[in-house]
């Protein structure tokens, strides 16, 4: 088999500032691709594409774009899985780049399989980062994830290292910065996860994931969850209708690096939906967020949405 796909899409960024001093940041970019895949045989999949994005910070018109390609292929024999994806990125503001990753997944059984992924990275400064800090540079990194996964039960480790990661600078408003932290920067963690229905129409979901980060001189990240819990149950008993309930905890958080600063974390939240389809045409939802009016902060000083409401209507045809 074979398949062609062609996308272009624009998207347009106004975000504005207000308080002591009122500040409007627009931005545009513009993005073109095409991707090839070719079924080559039963279990043989290869995927060809060229993508293109052009960006522009229209206050004080500073610009660049990337002009990237790749392939990908996939193979099974028997009970192996083997993928390769191979990567070019040109960038006008930046050096070139060629990234990759190689993954393999063993069947052992239908219910027991293990996984290993390594893979490289690249990732530039968005336009907002170089509005603010033109002389960023790109980041790089090498990560490495293990899988288990046994019936609905599931387990990741990785780990991930990054040279020249881009952090915001604490405490730099009103002249907000950027910078490119020295050294290598690991990330690593676990997630434990769960998701099957427990009877015939409620599904229940749950997941622990628990992260350790450190810079070159040992010391913790800003801004980062150590641990996070989320389970979430889906009842679908009544015709028509999808009802769900979902809850969040968030273990510590420091606004600064090396567990300083305020303390962003240890908070619960919970969320509700009920979805109703009206006809094979149109639906309709009704949700409700943070339904315990709970007061929290991501980053300090920068509120968050108290309770909300929202009602939708879809429609496809």
């Amino acid at each position: 088999s074979y398949k062609l796909d062609f996308s272009a899409s624009q998207s347009k960024f106004d975000r504005k500032y207000l308080g002591g001093s009122t500040s409007e940041y627009k931005s545009l970019v513009n993005e073109f691709s095409i991707q090839d895949t070719i079924k080559y045989s039963h279990d043989s999949t290869l995927t060809l594409a060229a993508n293109k994005q052009n960006f522009d910070y229209l206050n004080n018109d500073v610009k660049y774009n990337t002009k990237a390609l790749f392939i990908s292929n996939t193979n099974k024999f028997e009970n192996l899985l083997l993928s390769e994806v191979l990567r070019y990125d040109n960038f006008s503001a930046f050096d070139e780049k060629i990234t990759g990753k190689l993954g393999a997944k063993y069947f052992f059984t239908e219910s027991l399989n293990i996984s290993a992924n390594y893979a490289t990275a690249f990732n530039s400064p968005s336009l907002f980062n170089l509005s603010y800090t033109p002389d960023l540079q790109p980041e790089t990194a090498k990560s490495l994830d293990i899988n288990i996964e046994f019936n609905a039960l599931k387990f990741t480790y990785y780990e991930t290292k990054v040279d020249n990661m881009i952090n915001y600078v604490s405490n730099s408003w009103p002249n907000t910065q950027y910078e490119n932290i020295k050294g290598k920067t690991i990330l690593k963690g676990y997630e434990l996860s769960y998701s099957d229905a427990i009877t015939d129409n409620v599904l229940l979901s749950a997941n622990y994931a628990r992260l350790k980060t450190k810079d070159a001189e040992g010391k913790a990240l800003s801004r980062r969850i150590k641990d996070k819990i989320n389970v979430s149950l889906d009842y679908y008993g009544l015709k028509k209708f999808h009802f769900n309930v979902n809850g969040a905890y968030v273990g510590e958080r420091f606004d600064s690096a090396d567990n300083k600063g305020a303390q962003t974390g240890k908070y619960s939240l919970f969320n509700a939906v009920v979805n109703y389809e009206i006809n094979d045409n149109l639906k309709t939802y009704l949700k409700l967020d943070n339904i315990t009016d709970k007061f929290y902060q991501t980053i300090d000083g920068y509120g968050t949405a108290g309770r909300a409401a929202y009602v939708g209507l879809k429609a496809s045809f």
